[in-house]
């Protein structure tokens, strides 16, 4: 296995959060989570990269990038983001590079990374290939930490052994909400495969209640009881924790600003610090601190209420209104609204609508790929038979490119039509 770069080992393993100025002697014990793995038998082969304090530092970072450790990349496509922060942990296990992993997350940190790297995520920590994978290994995680107070109330509510509840068939008669309002309509391509999913879960036996939007949703995007309560709790959180380690240049968050500030060109050479720099200068006082934290906590329960009572009223899985009866929509209404703006599901014939724009994200994926891959010489057999899945003009353009483009050296393969070039073309550019 593998662990995210802020989990602590008690060994040669550095435990930095991907930041230069952690590097130095190891903490003086294992994280719980880390010291459970070892119990349970597990091999932890190193550390994986992250964006650089868990993401924490900036408005503006790359996901993925840290001082230590530089820039993950997205193993399906190098030069696509990995998502973050437990951006090495995601990308190792799509790597195969482990058979799991352990990331953390606060906020995405855990489901965006398996997403973006194709892997199966549960918050708030391990990653794996497979839902098996990934439930083995939170048995050995669950539990009451004994060095976390906030744990306490979980005694009891525990499995140690989440693989019993792996069933093939298990979303068969489940009723599942589907949340549109601030989830979709933003991007068609996103879209598209939010509705492919959809199908795959009803294609599973799940009864879709749609939709199932949350009243408080634009309120939980915006973030302003999140921020304050993040930004009052980092600086006094990170200060506690640095007042563990000995044998590192910083032990506080004004060290850690102060360090980064000094080795500029290694730490801020592609974005700044104003996250540190505004949580050191603590502008949230503690009456905010606690009226946002309550506000945080009295909408969560909301939330459970409403979905206790979607239960109740439609023995829906997640969030609820009930499913409204809809009719073909008048031609002239639908040319009054515009296709654009029009949700697909209120559109007659709108599964076909779905499929037809699907079938042209496609093409335009392929042609994007294509001509990507063209221009990288990557193409190196015969692409003959996907070259026809495409229009004709764009087959030509192709083509037009790929002359364009071919060497003395170089050779088109037997199919004049594709434009590619053959591997020995390739190999002797190469050379």
């Amino acid at each position: 296995m593998l662990i995210k770069g802020n989990i602590d080992t008690a060994d040669k393993m550095s435990s930095t959060a991907g930041s230069l100025a952690l590097v130095g002697a190891a903490p003086a014990q294992d994280a719980t989570v880390a010291k459970r793995l070892r119990e349970a038998g597990a091999i932890i082969l190193g550390k994986a990269n992250l964006s650089e304090w868990a993401n924490f530092r900036s408005t503006q970072s790359s996901s993925g990038w840290s001082g230590q450790g530089g820039q993950t990349l997205n193993p399906y496509v190098l030069d696509r983001n990995p998502c973050g922060s437990s951006s090495g942990s995601g990308a190792a296990v799509s790597a195969a590079f482990c058979a799991a992993a352990l990331g953390t997350e606060t906020d995405g940190s855990i489901v965006c990374p398996a997403h973006q790297n194709g892997v199966v995520g549960i918050k708030p920590t391990p990653h794996g290939k497979s839902v098996a994978d990934a439930a083995a290994m939170l048995g050995a995680l669950t539990g009451v930490d004994p060095r976390d107070p906030a744990t306490a109330a979980s005694a009891g509510n525990s499995f140690t052994d989440y693989t019993q509840f792996l069933n093939l068939n298990g979303l068969k008669g489940a009723r599942i909400g589907v949340m549109r309002a601030g989830v979709t309509g933003y991007s068609p391509e996103t879209d598209a495969v939010y509705e492919d999913a959809l199908d795959v879960l009803r294609a599973a036996g799940a009864t879709l209640v749609d939709p199932a939007d949350l009243a408080t949703i634009d309120e939980i995007n915006s973030g302003a009881d999140e921020l304050v309560v993040l930004i009052y709790e980092f600086k006094r959180d990170l200060n506690t924790y640095l007042a563990t380690r000995t044998g590192i240049p910083v032990h506080t968050l004004a060290d850690c600003i102060a360090f980064n500030n000094a080795h500029a060109d290694q730490e801020l050479k592609w974005f700044e610090q104003e996250l540190f720099e505004l949580a050191e200068s603590d502008p949230y006082t503690a009456a905010q601190y606690n009226s946002s934290l309550a506000h945080d906590r009295d909408r969560r329960n909301a939330g459970r209420l409403e979905s206790r009572r979607a239960r109740r009223t439609d023995g829906c899985a997640g969030l609820a209104d009930r499913p409204r009866e809809r009719g073909p929509l008048p031609r002239r209404e639908l040319v009054a609204r515009g296709d654009r703006r029009l949700p697909d599901r209120e559109r007659p014939d709108g599964r076909l609508v779905r499929a037809a724009r699907r079938a042209l994200v496609l093409r335009h994926r392929l042609e994007r790929a294509g001509l990507d891959q063209a221009r990288l010489g990557l193409r190196g057999r015969c692409e003959g038979a996907e070259e026809a899945a495409v229009p004709a003009d764009v087959a030509h353009r192709r083509s037009g490119e790929a002359a364009a483009r071919k060497g003395p050296e170089e050779e088109s393969c037997a199919n004049g039509a594709c434009g590619c070039r053959s591997v020995r073309s390739i190999e002797s550019g190469a050379k």
